[in-house]
């Protein structure tokens, strides 16, 4: 059997769908289920899903020249669009396993970066204690996050955190008390305590005197770890480019560089990383400590 014909009746649906001039629709996962004729996998249910042309299941839309273009796992729901031009490109072999174009793919180094190990995480855990800046610059956000105001019940407190996070990291956010403000409106101490990773999306998401509202992704994710710092990874560049890298040299997990900016899609991103290299006796702490200075030394940026 060809690989897609199982999901024949779904390339079917979808063309027929296209024919009676749609070109959007959002099903159901009982909706797919009872079209495929058969149970989604464990794994459709855990993460989002990618146009990969190398799972049979995604050929079922891509030969109908559908993508996924969005999943919303909580509510079971997948929404898909007929856009005949991307899935050309996907299905030329300009793909691989989970890598996208040219333009959108992290460039790669100029040698090859070692595969990960417990070997490879001692050694930059070794790097970071070793470097004064680094241990003591986190010693110093411990102290502050943890002991002198662990809270967030008070503007005060929020402003300082939010101020030293913005200073340390260079998030170049200009106004820091818009952030500040907004923070402070979430009832974030209980949603820490609950491991509500919804958090970071809501911390993220700010509206400035001057009425625009930007995305502070990678902010949020670091004011959420430096609280909770096992159960909040952070988010960066480096650390972006680095699981992207190995994504494309060991397939370790087949996503795309937008499930990386969904807080619950980068979470388990995470965490399949983990899981496929055996290292799941480290805590999410010292893997953020280890993915960020391999991407750092892999991928500088340019200034």
């Amino acid at each position: 059997m060809p690989q897609g014909d199982k999901y024949i009746h779904f390339t079917n649906y979808l063309k027929k769908f296209h024919e009676q001039g749609q070109d959007e629709l959002t099903l159901s996962f009982t909706e797919i289920e009872r079209i495929w004729g058969f149970p989604l996998a464990r794994s459709m249910r855990k993460y989002s899903w990618a146009n990969d042309r190398t799972q049979s299941y995604a050929l079922g839309w891509l030969y109908a020249d559908f993508t996924v273009t969005a999943c919303d796992l909580s509510a079971e729901t997948v929404t898909f669009a007929y856009t005949p031009e991307k899935v050309s490109t996907l299905l030329s072999g300009q793909h691989s396993r989970g890598r996208e174009t040219s333009a959108s793919a992290a460039k790669l180094p100029s040698s090859v970066i070692a595969a990960p190990s417990a070997s490879e995480v001692e050694k930059y855990l070794r790097a970071w204690n070793d470097s004064e800046t680094y241990r003591l610059q986190e010693s110093a956000l411990n102290k502050l996050f943890l002991e002198l105001a662990p809270q967030n019940d008070r503007i005060e407190n929020i402003l300082i955190k939010a101020a030293t996070l913005n200073d340390f990291y260079s998030t170049n956010i200009f106004s820091i008390y818009p952030v500040a403000r907004h923070i402070l409106s979430l009832d974030v101490d209980k949603r820490l305590q609950a491991h509500d990773l919804s958090l970071v999306s809501d911390i993220s998401y700010v509206t400035f005197p001057n009425g625009k509202t930007k995305k502070l992704y990678s902010f949020a994710t670091k004011y959420c770890s430096h609280h909770k710092p096992d159960v909040y990874p952070i988010y960066d560049d480096y650390i972006n480019k680095i699981l992207r890298y190995y994504r494309d040299i060991d397939g370790f997990s087949t996503f795309t560089s937008e499930m990386l900016l969904d807080y619950r899609s980068f979470h388990a991103i995470l965490h399949d990383f983990q899981r496929f290299y055996k290292l799941e006796s480290y805590t999410v702490k010292e893997i953020d400590q280890y993915l960020w200075q391999l991407g750092k030394a892999n991928f500088p940026k340019k200034y």
